[in-house]
């Protein structure tokens, strides 16, 4: 029974950490896409900083997911503020519209 060895391992790889990229041989590929092909072409020390990669683009997947959803509840908060604020000068202006109508109605009466 024959071991299975690993075939030659590549030398011209680049670790883009700007945009989570890896770039094998002038091919770039996506850190979270990269296949098991070309995973078993790198070498161990290569294969640790794509992992470590991988979970430093999750991270930030994570930090982007965490921004995306406290500016959504920042956004209800100022909607709920707005409602708030249009109840309240709806009803302003509704009980102005209702004591000029009173004052009217003395004015006359009298």
């Amino acid at each position: 029974m024959a071991f299975c060895e690993r075939s030659k391992y590549i030398d011209d790889v680049y670790f883009n950490y700007r945009n989570y990229t890896i770039c094998i041989d002038g091919v770039s590929y996506e850190v979270n896409v990269v296949s098991l092909v070309v995973r078993d072409e790198l070498d161990w020390e290569q294969e640790l900083e794509l992992q470590f990669m991988l979970m430093d683009y999750v991270r930030y997947q994570d930090y982007l997911e965490a921004e995306r959803i406290k500016a959504i509840e920042e956004r209800e908060g100022i909607i709920h503020f707005a409602a708030t604020m249009s109840k309240i000068l709806h009803r302003k202006k509704a009980e102005a519209r209702t004591n000029k109508k009173r004052n009217r109605d003395e004015s006359s009466s009298s």
